[in-house]
C-alpha cells in the first residue's frame, strides 16, 4: 500500500503525483525531497523517485 501522506510536511499526495522513497518506505514530496538532498531524514538512505 502507498503512502499518502509526506513523511516531513504530511502533504497529502494525489493519483500519479511524483514521490521519493527509501527501502524502508518512508515516503516525501518533491519539495520536502529538494531540502533534504536526496536522503531520508529517518535512515540516511537515498531517497528514489517513484509515480504515486
Amino acid at each position: 500500500m502507498q503512502a499518502t501522506n509526506c513523511t516531513r510536511c504530511a502533504e497529502t499526495f494525489e493519483e500519479g503525483q511524483e514521490t521519493y522513497h527509501c527501502s524502508h518506505n518512508c515516503t516525501y514530496c518533491t519539495d520536502c525531497t529538494k531540502t533534504l538532498n536526496s536522503i531520508c531524514q529517518n535512515c540516511g538512505e537515498k531517497l528514489i523517485q517513484v509515480q504515486q
